[in-house]
């Protein structure tokens, strides 16, 4: 409890003075960050992690690499420390997008410590044909990216979003919500492939109605310390909330997903699918919870995570959850963690296939599966060169 209020008590100078910051600041200083007897941060001590590597008074000019944005056509939002940057974003003429101030936001703590310390929130209140790219460059000790995406009726959009950190032992606590209206359609994809000092908490929240679409693919491959946690609320009827991921880590990568699939209203669709592949000394969380309403009747949700682990020092935590108040419904769960079929091996080897070669091509065909719902080919691509620097 000591590092917790000398972490707040460290930023407490720099609170916004507009309402919303300072009632979630009040909040958070009810509440507390998370600590170690925390249930959902019961694995990710991410309070006395941060207080041992991040310097809170961290502070840096630095600018962006270009040749590291994606080269595929639509709208570039480039936040650098956490600040929209106009100039240098690249916005096409299909999309409306704003700065407003802040508005309160999820209340987990560190939804809350974003609240209280973000300057303001991008607002992207339109869908639009082309993709959306925001990308994240941070150089301080602490960045609090905020962006608010509305889309309207019959529109759809596909955001993707990348964070850069470009200095050692920053932090990252991004904060991203999606409201989807009625038959909207939304698709959103991040890649994580971080460094050994790259630390961040980074929050996506749908809330999504009647007949609307929600997809969400994260991929992570490395970090020090990365906190995913997603939140999908299925307010309407005949609405879905789709999420795959996949973690393939290595070193002493430390990577926590924490999802929430909350079924409100009759007839809605959830699919979870998380794989992870494990190895040297990292650590992999996986945390998932379904939540069917008592009015939820004729609900389908599923979920599912399986985990590969190649090496002793490799840690898995996994606890997929259900709780269901309605009695017309088919929801599912579990989890699956072991290690390569011995039998597979011995059968590729058996045809001249070296063990090297494959062992990777079972891997891959093991984390391909997680990749079949993202429609930009350029992530795609990314996702599989990266796949392959790994395994081969």
């Amino acid at each position: 409890m000591i590092k917790e209020y000398n972490m707040l008590r460290s930023l407490e100078g720099r609170v916004n003075e507009n309402t919303s910051s300072r009632e979630a600041w009040k909040m958070l200083t009810e509440i507390g960050l998370p600590h170690k007897k925390s249930e959902t941060y019961k694995f990710t001590p991410i309070v006395l992690i941060l207080e041992k590597n991040i310097d809170w008074d961290l502070n840096s000019k630095s600018t962006f690499c270009d040749k590291k944005l994606y080269a595929a056509k639509g709208s570039h939002f480039i936040f650098i420390n956490g600040v929209l940057n106009e100039k240098l974003s690249q916005v096409q003429g299909d999309i409306s997008f704003a700065i407003e101030d802040v508005k309160e936001g999820r209340h987990d703590p560190l939804s809350l410590l974003n609240t209280s310390l973000a300057s303001n929130e991008l607002v992207i209140t339109s869908g639009t044909e082309s993709p959306v790219f925001i990308y994240h460059f941070n150089s301080v000790g602490i960045s609090n990216p905020r962006v608010r995406i509305k889309v309207k009726s019959g529109e759809s959009i596909q955001l993707i979003e990348k964070l850069f950190e470009t200095n050692e032992n920053t932090f990252t606590n991004s904060f991203i919500h999606f409201e989807v209206a009625e038959n909207a359609f939304v698709c959103h994809s991040k890649v994580q492939n971080y460094n050994s000092s790259t630390y961040s908490h980074e929050t996506v929240a749908a809330n999504v109605e009647n007949n609307g679409r929600f997809y969400n693919n994260t991929f992570s491959f490395e970090g020090a310390l990365t906190r995913n946690n997603l939140i999908i609320n299925l307010n309407g009827q005949n609405c879905e909330g789709h999420m795959y991921g996949l973690f393939l880590l290595d070193k002493k990568s430390h990577i926590d997903n924490n999802t929430t699939v909350d079924h409100i209203q009759p007839n809605s669709f959830s699919n979870e699918l998380y794989k992870g592949i494990l190895d040297e000394d990292s650590t992999g969380v996986f945390n998932g919870k379904i939540y069917v309403r008592q009015d939820a009747q004729k609900t389908n949700a599923f979920q599912s995570n399986n985990n590969i682990l190649l090496s002793e020092g490799a840690t898995l935590h996994t606890k997929p959850q259900l709780e269901i108040w309605a009695d017309d419904v088919k929801c599912s769960h579990g989890c699956t963690s072991g290690q390569l079929d011995k039998d597979a091996i011995f059968y590729l080897r058996s045809r001249g296939i070296d063990y090297k070669a494959a062992k990777a091509m079972l891997l891959r065909a093991f984390a391909e599966e997680t990749l079949e719902h993202v429609k930009l080919e350029t992530i795609k691509h990314e996702v599989l060169d990266l796949i392959n620097q790994k395994l081969l």
